[in-house]
């Protein structure tokens, strides 16, 4: 059976894992087209700069904060104690750092993702939309940085209430976890879809609604991106190959007729 035509078939698991594979057949597709590679950089530059500037904030920060609360000792055991807590707080601020970089990178980056989406719908499914030009992709990447900024509001709301969940000894440690993968990979899904649904015109809603109608297949595709965060030097890629794979992946719906095309473009909420 064909990708398409068995993309929304099996059980869940078996859509999960169907969608986990996108993110690497957006890398095979960015490694087999060399004319993305250009658009690709300008990409990976914003996120290896936004990232190491972050890194270094973390690196100097870290102390400061926890003097705030913690005079530094200068004798005995706790001291080392302090360096040890000085070194837990910046790992915990690399990872929200890191998961703000990707935010920021995401939204001052979009301009170029939508050439790449652009670019790679139209190898997939052909010319089905309208002619490109300035206004017509203005008007496409300001939707989509306004549905961006939306859902990073609604995804700190949801998040902040399951990081209070870590006070709740042991097993509120593990809901959080869990919880908070399964939310983060259902917002990355939406995210990385955003430019191939904002040229069909879907509102925030509608693009909502595309996640929670395929929910398994888009957390596969969602939790692989988020562990692909966690690769050395591919995570700056991350982008782009999100990008490319959401666009597969959402081509692929629409071939087997599970999403909507853009010859029926539907009003902006």
């Amino acid at each position: 059976m064909s990708e398409p035509a068995a993309i929304t078939s099996g059980t869940a698991v078996q859509r999960f894992w169907r969608g986990f594979r996108y993110p690497m057949r957006g890398l095979r597709y960015l490694r087999d087209h060399p004319d993305l590679w250009g658009w690709v950089a300008i990409p990976a530059a914003l996120n290896l700069g936004l990232f190491v500037l972050g890194l270094v904030s973390t690196w100097l920060a870290a102390p400061r904060l926890l003097g705030l609360v913690w005079t530094q000792p200068e004798h005995g055991l706790a001291v080392a104690l302090w360096f040890i807590s000085a070194w837990i707080l910046r790992l915990g601020l690399a990872a929200v750092v890191g998961m703000g970089v990707y935010l920021v990178a995401g939204v001052l980056s979009a301009p170029f993702n939508e050439v790449i989406s652009e670019r790679v719908e139209q190898a997939e499914l052909g010319d089905a939309g309208e002619p490109f030009g300035l206004q017509v992709f203005l008007r496409d990447t300001g939707i989509s940085v306004l549905h961006s900024l939306a859902s990073l509001l609604a995804y700190g709301a949801v998040m902040l209430p399951l990081l209070a969940l870590n006070l709740l000894p042991a097993v509120g440690s593990v809901l959080s976890m869990v919880l908070s993968w399964a939310v983060t990979g259902a917002f990355l899904a939406r995210e990385m879809l955003d430019g191939v649904t904002s040229r069909r015109r879907m509102s925030l809603g509608a693009k909502v609604r595309l996640v929670r109608t395929h929910l398994a297949l888009m957390e596969g595709f969602g939790v692989a991106m988020n562990l692909m965060l966690w690769v050395p030097l591919l995570n700056f890629l991350c982008l782009p190959i999100g990008v490319v794979g959401a666009t597969l992946l959402y081509c692929d719906l629409e071939k087997a007729g599970q999403a909507p095309s853009r010859k029926a473009l539907g009003p902006v909420d």
